[in-house]
């Protein structure tokens, strides 16, 4: 009877014990996977919170489809530096007399010709034939002997006007500047400009014995221009 009696409550006890250490087990389950859910709710986003978080994050970059970004400059931009459309000046023969170059100042007129050949030359000035005509934007070049068309254009001064009349306008220039140059400088003479220029060169110096050796160039810029109607 005793020996009964003591094994019913060693049963009772060890009974007793496992229930004791599988409550503090699932304590220690549920304590982890409470932890788990707790991390997992800071890592993980649900999906309409992750939705808007991604669209405040594209948002920034310029990505998010909703916001209108500013179109390209360079391409909604129409460009200032377009080329302007040249005058369309007529035509003209070699040796045609198209206009007459006036200089008050030194009391100069003469007639201007198509053509920069010594033919051109007894009759006036000539007009080099790369060169652009008054009206067109570019380097207008007249050319003409020292000795009798161009000689009064060695009194010439910087701020002179030129009236240059031609079959189709009225052009009025200012001048802006006087060179001496070497005669193999022709280039120089005859180079394009980024605005309309007039030039006038002759020999240098005016009076010279045989062949003269440098040029006397005269640049001028447009100030005033009429087309006839």
């Amino acid at each position: 009877m005793k020996k009964s009696t003591y094994l019913l409550s060693l049963c009772l006890v060890i009974i007793l014990v496992i229930s004791i250490s599988g409550c503090e087990k699932s304590k220690a389950c549920a304590s982890e996977s409470l932890k788990i859910e707790k991390y997992n709710a800071i890592v993980t986003l649900p999906d309409e919170t992750a939705k808007e978080t991604n669209a405040n994050i594209d948002t920034l970059h310029g990505l998010n489809s909703s916001v209108s970004m500013p179109a390209s400059t360079t391409e909604t931009t129409a460009s200032s530096s377009e080329p302007k459309e040249r005058l369309v000046a007529p035509f003209f023969y070699e040796g045609d007399k198209f206009g007459t170059i006036s200089i008050s100042s030194i009391n100069m007129e003469v007639n201007a010709y198509q053509g920069d050949s010594e033919d051109e030359f007894q009759l006036g000035a000539g007009h080099y034939n790369g060169s652009f005509f008054p009206g067109q934007d570019g380097n207008i070049v007249m050319a003409s002997h020292s000795t009798t068309y161009f000689c009064p254009l060695e009194n010439l001064k910087t701020d002179d006007l030129v009236e240059f009349d031609t079959t189709y306008g009225h052009f009025t220039y200012q001048v802006r500047e006087i060179q001496i140059l070497e005669k193999k400088d022709f280039n120089m003479i005859v180079a394009e400009t980024d605005k309309e220029q007039l030039t006038m060169y002759t020999c240098y110096p005016f009076i010279c014995v045989g062949h003269a050796p440098n040029r006397f160039v005269v640049m001028c810029d447009l100030i005033a221009s009429a087309l006839n109607t």
